[in-house]
Parts: C-alpha cells; structure tokens; sequence
C-alpha cells in the first residue's frame, strides 16, 4: 500500500479517520516509521492503528465499519488484490492505484471502484473528495457481474471445460 502518501493526504481531508488494520504484508513495511511520520505532520489523532493478524470477524468488521476502502498500492505493485474479494459482498466504495496491474484490469473491466494515479497526494485527496460525493454510485449489477465470475465454481467450470 502507498501509507505514506495517504498518511500526508490527511492534512488535507481534516474530517476523515482512517483505519490501518492488519499485519503488515511484508518486512518493508515499518510501522513505527509511519507512527513517527504521522506524529510529525500533525494527523496521528485522525489514525486508528489495529496492528496484527485479524480473524475473519475481526476483518469483516473492519471492512463494514469502512466508508471507503483503500487499494492505493505503490506503483510497482502488478498484481490482483485478495481484498477486493473480501469487499465485493459488502459493495463499499474503494480507491484503486490506476497501475498496469490485475487488480486494475479487473476494476476498469467491471466498472468498480476509482482509479487514481499513484504516488499523488493532491490526486489522491482528489479521489476521496469524488468518492465521498453523490458523483459515485457503484452499480449494485457491476458488482453482481464481479462477484459472478470471481466465484470458485465458475472459475472451477471454466477450467473443466477447457
């Protein structure tokens, strides 16, 4: 995930919380670095740190309690996003890194989610604006479509029938 650039976006969207929660994906991702980075620009307070490995109840709570999820990775980031399957029962509004990746393939193919370019705070903040206004109504039928073919027995169909 791109932390640290929606970490600097908090200065400007003053009136969100956001919710970091989970493990960290892998050892680069230094914790204590972001802490130390959000204390310095001023948004630790708009920060809710939930550090560690979640049950499934805990990561469904998290995913209910959350307006919008964030899917923002870095740019280098190519691949599909497990997330994103967690999240399409629920249908919430998500914002995606617009990256050559499969997670962007997928969201632009089923017309879910925003993209938005990487690595851009004002960018970033802009999405969350959109996101956040009447300008973005999933299609409850887009995400009926994704969920369709993300099934297993589709998948599993599909690859019988070949």
């Amino acid at each position: 995930k791109n932390y640290t650039c929606i970490i600097e976006a908090l200065r400007d969207l003053p009136n969100t919380k956001l919710l970091i929660a989970g493990a960290p994906a892998n050892s680069s991702v230094d914790v204590e670095s972001l802490k130390k980075f959000s204390q310095e620009i001023g948004v630790y307070n708009q920060i809710v740190w939930y550090i560690r490995f979640l049950t499934d109840q805990e990561l469904a709570s998290c995913i209910e309690a959350s307006t919008v999820i964030l899917l923002y990775y870095q740019p280098q980031f190519t691949s599909q996003s497990g997330i994103l399957n967690l999240i399409a029962p629920y249908q919430k509004k998500f914002v995606y890194s617009d990256i050559e990746s499969g997670l962007a393939k997928v969201c632009k193919k089923y017309s879910v989610g925003i993209p938005c370019r990487p690595n851009s705070t004002s960018d970033f903040v802009q999405c969350i604006a959109q996101i956040n206004g009447v300008l973005v109504t999933e299609s409850t039928s887009n995400w009926d479509a994704y969920l369709r073919n993300a099934d297993w027995s589709s998948i599993y169909k599909d690859i019988e029938l070949k």
